[in-house]
C-alpha cells in the first residue's frame, strides 16, 4: 500500500509567513506615518502663512508698515501678530520683510527657514510655493 503524499503548510512554514507579512506592514505603516505628519505640518504651516497674508492686508489697508519679527510678536504696531508655526516645523523661525515697505511699494514677506522643504512667500496679492524639491508642498 502506497502512504499518499501530504500536501499543505507545516506550521513552521505558515509563522514564517506571518512573520513577514507583519514585518513588511510595520514598515509600511511607519512610512505613512512620518508621511503624515509631515503633510500635516506643511498644512498648518500653509494655514499661518495664509492668516499671516490676511494680516497684512489688515495692516497696509489701514496705513500701518510691516515689520520683521518673530512668531507672536507684532507685526504692524496694533493687535496683529505673526503667527505661531507648528513644531514638526523645527524651531527658530522668524518672518522676514523684503523690501522695506516704508521705501517700496511691491514688498514680501516669507520666514527664514522651510517647513520640511516647503516655504512660502507672501505678498500682499497672494502666496507663492517654493520648494526644495518637487512635491515638498504637497499640492
Amino acid at each position: 500500500m502506497r502512504k499518499k503524499a501530504k500536501r499543505g503548510f507545516t506550521l513552521i512554514e505558515l509563522v514564517i509567513i506571518v512573520a513577514i507579512i507583519g514585518l513588511v506592514a510595520t514598515v509600511i505603516l511607519a512610512a505613512w506615518g512620518v508621511s503624515s505628519q509631515r503633510k500635516a505640518a506643511v498644512s498648518a504651516y500653509k494655514s499661518s502663512m495664509n492668516s499671516l497674508q490676511t494680516a497684512m492686508e489688515l495692516c497696509t489697508g489701514t496705513g500701518g508698515a510691516v515689520s520683521s519679527g518673530a512668531p507672536g510678536a507684532s507685526m504692524c504696531g496694533g493687535g496683529e501678530r505673526y503667527p505661531k508655526l507648528p513644531k514638526k516645523c523645527g524651531s527658530g523661525f522668524s518672518f522676514i520683510i523684503s523690501p522695506n515697505p516704508a521705501v517700496e511699494s511691491n514688498w514680501s514677506v516669507t520666514t527664514n527657514k522651510d517647513c520640511n522643504g516647503c516655504r512660502l512667500v507672501c505678498e500682499v496679492a497672494s502666496c507663492s510655493v517654493v520648494e526644495t524639491a518637487a512635491g515638498d508642498c504637497f499640492q
